[in-house]
């Protein structure tokens, strides 16, 4: 049964929240939510959990392990090659080396990161899922839900492209380009791959908590008692598993994602909200701002592609974090505006009263008795006087 009510869905049928032991079976409709950033995801081997049909499990310890080394071999490889290059330039010197080490400790820093976040919460990432799922069963937002998923696939594809564009076309302009570093840098779009992940699922959470708002402000009392009780019910669980489900999402997300660290190159990096994603962006701007400084022996076009490549790369994680920011602090603002309508909803309760001279309650027979026992006590002082 769905009651539906200005705009407001709300599924009536039985729900306990997240389970102990959760199903691990995905409905159709609902896979179809995450099918773009599960796609992406597995491209540039940073999936979190596995979907398969119609069900989803979580990776295996020996998976996860299995594919850091890979992607961890990449890097060790195109650092090596990058290396042997390096002692070949007729420029070459320790500053040129220690600033390219660091742009390189900087990738392995963060696939070190991933992967303890990967390995440590790879049953959280399977619970998450389930527990999205359980809000998607009890709570439907419509035709938003369309345009949710119609977003994913515009966005994650936007963001994709773009890296993958402005690694070739750097590339492309660098004189000692090399297919192992191409590829190691095209593993490295993962980091935004995971970044914009967290944010859709928080911007999912978000909306779901939206539509249980509405449901709130909406419950009324035209209903029979037992309809009545049962949606508030369906409604105290609901906003438990949002809860629940934004506890896993840290836990899912925090490494990745919850660090913070200014970088004094420019003030405005205070708005980045992942410590490797500052980094990653600061690396790479300092990469590519040796060639400003004459210490790569470039044609001038190349010099000023390589300058602008930089400049729109930082611009892009700078965008990217302050919309991830925004979407944080817009979750914020609807948990306080799901409690200013429960409060809301609670003054609209008023006790039972007769004829509006006293309320009907526990304490009504001792309040009479008070007033019986008042009136008493005045006669008969007036008697005595």
């Amino acid at each position: 049964m769905r009651m539906i009510r200005n705009n407001c869905h709300l599924s009536l049928e039985s729900s306990n929240g997240i389970n102990e032991n959760p199903s691990n079976t995905i409905d159709k409709d609902f896979k179809k939510i995450f099918h773009p950033l599960d796609f992406i995801l597995f491209i540039t081997l940073a999936t979190k959990y596995r979907m398969k049909k119609d069900t989803v499990t979580p990776f295996s310890k020996k998976h996860i392990v299995l594919r850091f080394i890979i992607v961890f071999s990449v890097q060790i490889l195109a650092f090596y090659r990058d290396y042997l290059l390096d002692i070949n330039l007729p420029n070459s010197n320790a500053f040129y080396f220690l600033s390219d080490l660091f742009y390189w400790l900087i990738i392995w820093v963060g696939c070190c990161m991933l992967f303890v976040e990967e390995l440590v919460h790879r049953y959280d990432s399977y619970l998450l899922i389930l527990s999205i799922q359980e809000l998607y069963k009890s709570i439907d937002f419509g035709e938003r839900r369309k345009n949710f998923v119609i977003w994913n696939w515009i966005s994650v594809l936007m963001i994709f492209i773009f890296d993958v564009l402005v690694t070739i076309i750097f590339y492309a302009n660098y004189q000692r380009f090399d297919v192992v570093n191409l590829i190691s840098d095209c593993l490295v779009i993962k980091f935004d791959m995971v970044f914009f992940h967290s944010y859709r699922m928080l911007a999912l959470l978000t909306m779901y908590l939206e539509e249980w708002t509405k449901c709130v402000q909406t419950l009324n009392n035209e209903f029979n008692e037992e309809i009545n009780e049962f949606r508030c019910k369906k409604l105290l669980k609901s906003y438990d598993n949002i809860l629940k489900s934004y506890e896993l999402f840290k836990k899912v997300f925090q490494i990745s994602s919850s660090f913070l660290f200014v970088f004094c190159f420019t003030y405005t990096l205070y708005l980045f909200k992942a410590l490797f994603y500052i980094m990653d962006s600061f690396g790479r701007t300092m990469l590519y701002t040796k060639i400003l400084l004459g210490l790569i022996d470039l044609k001038k076009e190349s010099v000023v592609i390589a300058i602008i490549m930089s400049y729109i790369w930082f611009l892009k994680n700078f965008l990217m974090s302050t919309v991830y920011n925004i979407q944080y602090e817009k979750f914020y603002i609807k948990i306080k505006d799901a409690h200013k309508k429960v409060l809301q909803r609670h003054r609209t309760f008023s006790k039972m009263t007769a004829c509006g001279l006293f309320y009907i309650d526990a304490m009504l027979p001792i309040r009479l008795l008070l007033l019986t026992t008042n009136y008493v006590i005045v006669l008969l002082q007036f008697a005595f006087l």
